[in-house]
């Protein structure tokens, strides 16, 4: 498996589209994909799994200040159960450790059930409510 930043507009907007439905809710019914994508490609980075050439999860964030926001964690229904989730994540937050990066946050639905167990294991912890839909969680990666 390779892990690989790619901030290529086509690349995330194709990968996004396809896996629109993996999402909870499906992230078609959240935003427009292709403003998303121009979005994060301008300003964030996008770090892909990729088996045989074809992507099979996707991690996209900004950096602020110290601080990553994951704005998108996704990994195609047929490749879960097979640490690629573990993998993508690990690599990322050893990318972060590197930047100086000290806490990434995240929001998630309240019902993505499979996702909050996910990012628990991986260490996250539930840090309020952003609204009546979702979890704000963060993770603290380095002592500053």
């Amino acid at each position: 498996m390779l892990f690989e930043l790619d901030n290529d507009f086509e690349r995330v907007y194709f990968f996004l589209k396809r896996m629109s439905k993996e999402f909870n809710p499906p992230l078609s019914d959240r935003v427009c994909i292709e403003s998303y994508s121009h979005k994060l490609t301008d300003f964030g980075n996008n770090l892909f799994a990729s088996i045989e050439g074809v992507d099979v999860a996707g991690a996209s964030y900004y950096e602020r200040a110290g601080v990553a926001f994951l704005s998108s964690f996704c990994v195609c229904a047929e490749y879960r159960r097979e640490g690629i989730a573990s993998g993508l994540m690990d690599d990322l937050i050893n990318r972060l450790i590197d930047k100086r990066i000290y806490c990434i946050s995240l929001e998630v639905n309240k019902k993505a059930y499979q996702a909050i167990s996910f990012y628990e294991t991986k260490g996250f912890m539930i840090s309020g409510v952003n609204d009546a839909e979702y979890y704000a969680m963060k993770l603290c990666i380095n002592d500053s």
